[in-house]
């Protein structure tokens, strides 16, 4: 909408800035529309992920947004990947009052771990399962990692704490 100069800084409409009025006269302006992405990192969904039972509020997180967590029931043995952390970096200009993180790093071989009953997993073949990866996978650029949830264990040489499953054997 074309907006006219009044000269009157005490007047002002919803919407309006000071000093102007709404004329009801409307002009067409052509803006890019961005609504196509490339990917910069592409990473395959695994077969889902291993949480610690005490990670509650990851488990509550995640739950929140109707993604299902289970209890492991008995103990089995899992091929799993961990992401080890090579640094951590945090954004210097607040967002939505975060600082974001990005972390480097890289993902260590497959290895065969037991899991113990009670750990969490978190299936990928589950109707949010996309979702789920998306705010695990520590390079996701709008995970749980990016919005702070877990800074206190992001260290440098340290493991991130939420593990993928590649592969499971009962």
């Amino acid at each position: 909408e074309v907006l006219t100069k009044t000269g009157d800084t005490l007047r002002t409409a919803p919407g309006v800035r000071r000093g102007y009025r709404r004329t009801g006269v409307f002009k067409t302006v052509s803006m890019p529309v961005y609504d196509r992405f490339t990917a910069t990192l592409v990473r395959s969904v695994p077969k889902g992920y291993l949480l610690d039972p005490a990670d509650t509020l990851t488990v509550a997180k995640l739950k929140l947004h109707g993604i299902r967590v289970d209890t492991l029931n008995s103990a089995s043995l899992q091929t799993i990947s961990t992401f080890v952390i090579d640094s951590v970096v945090r954004s210097a200009r607040l967002f939505q009052g975060h600082n974001e993180i990005r972390l480097v790093g890289r993902w260590s071989p497959e290895q065969q771990v037991p899991a113990r009953r009670g750990d969490l997993y978190v299936a990928a073949d589950q109707s949010r399962g996309l979702l789920a990866a998306y705010l695990l996978e520590p390079e996701s650029d709008d995970s749980f990692t990016t919005w702070n949830h877990f800074d206190s264990l992001l260290k440098p040489g340290a493991s991130f704490p939420i593990r993928r499953v590649t592969g499971i054997q009962k």
